[in-house]
């Protein structure tokens, strides 16, 4: 991360090509800042707990509907969507990477290409295996 923030946002404001010890600096810097944020959100998350789960409604009938029930049922149907998304494609897009990283002269449309029909490929082993 430290390295994109280096390329695409340090160095396009600068008129000149910085320095290794200002480079060293900054990536410095972006790593120590990540990490204070990334440790951060890990405590507001924390902090977060079960805030749907404790949510109760009446309905009309005098009957208590729950909705930590059916928050439960709609996330767990969510992630495993995203999961079964995430599988599909996490093994195709690390194919993508190291072609894009051994093969730097296959170009965009071969390299979509692949993309695609590895994905297809996943998705026939997943569903009919």
């Amino acid at each position: 991360m430290a390295a994109v923030v280096l390329e695409d946002f340090y160095k396009t404001w600068l008129t000149h090509q910085p320095s290794p010890r200002q480079t060293n600096i900054v990536m410095k810097t972006v790593v120590v800042v990540m990490g204070a944020f990334s440790v951060g959100m890990v405590y507001v998350v924390e902090k977060l707990g079960t805030v749907l789960q404790v949510r109760t409604f009446h309905s009309s009938s005098g009957g208590v509907l729950e909705l930590s029930t059916l928050f439960k049922q709609s996330f767990m149907f969510l992630m495993q969507t995203a999961l079964s998304l995430w599988g599909v494609t996490s093994g195709a897009l690390l194919g993508l990477f190291n072609m894009g990283l051994f093969l730097p002269w296959v170009n965009c449309k071969v390299s979509s290409k692949y993309y695609m029909m590895s994905c297809c490929l996943i998705v026939f082993i997943i569903h009919w295996t």
